[in-house]
């Protein structure tokens, strides 16, 4: 495996593939035991190799490609789950759910749902803040917007929001 790597690192895109071929099934159980859902298994390994690819060269060591990758793959899986649990905490804003009574994975999905009719800008604010976890100034820098724009763009589809899941007896 040091031979792919060592060639990967001048930029042969094969024999870093055939690294990942050798580790692939290993990241994925790893993936799946985090996360216990197929598709959200393999998109971590298939961010996980995206990254390594980018970031090869701070691999000291060639002998140690296999768990320098798991690594990655751990930290991806994190990731979504981080990303997980804000859709929840959402979800329970919205819902107006005490923190500690998990909402139905129904209710996520409804939220989801709203979520997408909102207009891109809208969604793409309320993404930034609650899944992606920007501050409302970060959010502000990023899509060049005001703070106060920002702020009161959040905070107004939120209560739209979740007046129609109350609509909808969520």
């Amino acid at each position: 495996m040091t031979d792919f790597i060592e060639k990967a690192k001048k930029g042969d895109g094969e024999s870093f593939a055939q690294a990942v071929m050798q580790v692939k099934d290993k990241a994925y159980r790893v993936a799946y035991s985090y996360l216990n859902d197929q598709e959200s298994s393999m998109d971590a390994v298939c961010d996980a190799v995206e990254k390594a690819f980018l970031h090869l060269e701070t691999l000291r060591d060639n002998r140690y490609f296999s768990s320098w990758f798991i690594r990655i793959v751990i930290n991806e899986c994190k990731a979504q789950l981080q990303k997980r649990q804000r859709a929840l905490t959402l979800s329970q804003q919205l819902s107006g759910k005490p923190e500690h009574e998990t909402p139905a994975q129904e209710e996520v999905m409804d939220v989801q749902a709203l979520l997408n009719q909102l207009a891109p800008l809208d969604r793409l604010l309320i993404s930034l803040k609650f899944f992606d976890g920007y501050t409302l100034d970060e959010i502000a820098e990023l899509t060049q917007l005001p703070v106060g724009t920002v702020k009161t763009k959040i905070y107004g589809n939120l209560k739209r929001l979740k007046r129609s899941l109350e609509a909808e007896g969520v």
